[in-house]
Order: structure tokens, then sequence, then C-alpha cells
């Protein structure tokens, strides 16, 4: 007997001489239940694995409902909604303009993703991760974030992220 081509057991069969032997009518009758038999294994295999796959599914959509839900409560709202005046003495809107020109003027797109993701505390692997880039190229971009804002470290630059109510990018 075969299951998806692969032989996984052996049907043996045997009828005694004075009754005439086993013909070829006899072999096609074996042939059938054998095939009968292997069908009905694959699909209870088949079965098996859909029932296996389901309850993976289901597990990595917890997983992934629970990983949304910590993700969601670790980062803050608008940083500009936070305050109606920053420490420098600006309010919502003059940052929201800051943040268009200035910053955004500034820095590449990939910067301002690095950015945003330095602004709620990610860690350079983290950001690494989450971008699909290696830790050193990480660290390239921050020192460039760092040397165009005039920061004099990564929490520096984190901080006039959050100033300037920079959001973090997906």
């Amino acid at each position: 007997m075969y299951v998806w081509d692969e032989p996984f057991a052996l049907l043996h069969a045997d009828f005694a001489e004075r009754c005439g032997g086993v013909d070829s009518t006899d072999r096609d009758r074996l042939g059938f239940l054998a095939e009968g038999i292997g069908a009905i294994f694959e699909r209870n295999l088949t079965l098996e694995r859909l029932r296996i796959m389901r309850a993976l599914i289901d597990e990595h959509t917890r997983e992934i409902a629970l990983l949304a839900e910590t993700f969601d409560s670790h980062i803050p709202g608008d940083f500009a909604a936070t305050a109606e005046f920053g420490d420098d003495g600006r309010g919502v809107d003059e940052r929201r303009q800051y943040r268009d020109s200035d910053l955004h003027a500034k820095l590449t797109q990939r910067e301002r993703q690095v950015l945003g993701l330095l602004t709620v505390g990610k860690t350079n692997a983290q950001i690494a991760s989450r971008l699909f880039i290696s830790p050193n190229t990480v660290k390239s971009h921050i020192r460039d974030i760092m040397r165009k804002l005039q920061a004099t470290n990564r929490t520096d630059a984190a901080l006039k992220g959050r100033r300037v109510a920079l959001p973090p990018s997906p």
C-alpha cells in the first residue's frame, strides 16, 4: 500500500490451492482494497496535518494579538499633543510646522524611520530587526541623525525627535 507515492504497508493474502488458488481477479480486488485503504490513510493523515496547522495558526494569531496589544500600549500618542507648549516655548502648531519643514528636509526617509523608533526607546538591534537592516547600518543612520540634529548623543537625538512630534515609523 502507498501513501503519497511512498510505500507504507504490505498487504498479504493467500488462497488455498484446493479452492483454485489466486487468480487475476483476486489480485485486482486486493489491489482495489489496498488503494482504498491507502486513500483512507492519506485522508486521515491530511486531516491530522490540517488540525495541527489550524492549532498552530490559532496559537500564532493569539500571539500576534498579544504582541499588537503590547506594542499599542508602549507607543506614546502624538508627542506634540501631550503638552500645549514644548521646552522651547513654541506651541503645538509651530512645532508641527518645524517638523514638516526643518526636520523632514534635513533627514532622509530612512533616518526619519530610525529616529521614530529611537524616540520610543528601541535599541539598535530592535530597530535593525524592525526595518530589516543591519545593526551597523542603524548605527550609521543614528550618527547621521545626531549630526543633522546637532545632538550630542542618541538620547539627545530621541528628545529632539520627540520635541518636534516625530511619530514612530511602522
